[in-house]
């Protein structure tokens, strides 16, 4: 498979001047690529600046996936009949709340951002895994069951924490800052390895 069949799944349907209306400059061209590369949803556009929920990340996750993985459970949500998310819990990507559960309209926290990413990541190169503990001067807020991902995603320059190195795992994220950790996943996820 060429770099490009995977980089451009899809040809833009909007120039980039109008799909990065409303971004702040550091991420218009990263938007961009997400957009062209098939990643970003149009229900995106011009959203950059409010936080992103667990479902709009979800749907941005399930567009960086290969096409061809076999589902391996199924979701029983009451509170979302979205097909993203549906895929998504069916090849292990996401988990909910509980049992029955998603809150598809929460937003979306920095830690379960991480593990979406990372357990996508691992569909795309299967061995990708930690090789160091993370020193965070919040770590003790991160959930053990994010601390692998939060680690992963800081390895490969996806996920810095602030200027003060906090990882802040607890809170929310713009979707301009959600489009550039999917896409960021998305390259580095492709490239992982070579």
């Amino acid at each position: 498979m060429r770099l490009s069949d995977v980089i451009f799944k899809k040809t833009p349907a909007a120039p980039a001047k109008v799909i990065t209306e409303g971004a702040s400059d550091w991420a218009k061209g990263e938007i961009a690529l997400a957009y062209a590369a098939g990643i970003m949803p149009e229900g995106l556009i011009g959203k950059y600046l409010t936080d992103i929920t667990r479902q709009e990340f979800c749907e941005m996750v399930v567009n960086m996936l290969p096409e061809d993985l076999e589902a391996t459970r199924t979701a029983s949500f009451t509170d979302c009949t979205n097909e993203a998310v549906n895929y998504a819990y069916s090849v292990g990507v996401i988990n909910g709340i509980s049992d029955t559960e998603f809150a598809p309209n929460r937003n979306a926290t920095r830690e379960e951002m991480a593990a979406m990413l990372y357990r996508a990541y691992k569909l795309i190169a299967p061995e990708a895994a930690p090789t160091t503990s993370g020193n965070y001067p919040d770590k003790d807020m991160i959930s053990s069951w994010a601390l692998d991902s939060v680690d992963f995603l800081n390895e490969q320059g996806i996920m810095k924490g602030d200027n003060l190195g906090n990882v802040t795992p607890k809170n929310n994220t713009t979707c301009e800052q959600a489009v550039l950790l999917v896409y960021r996943s998305f390259a580095s996820a492709y490239f992982f390895g070579k």
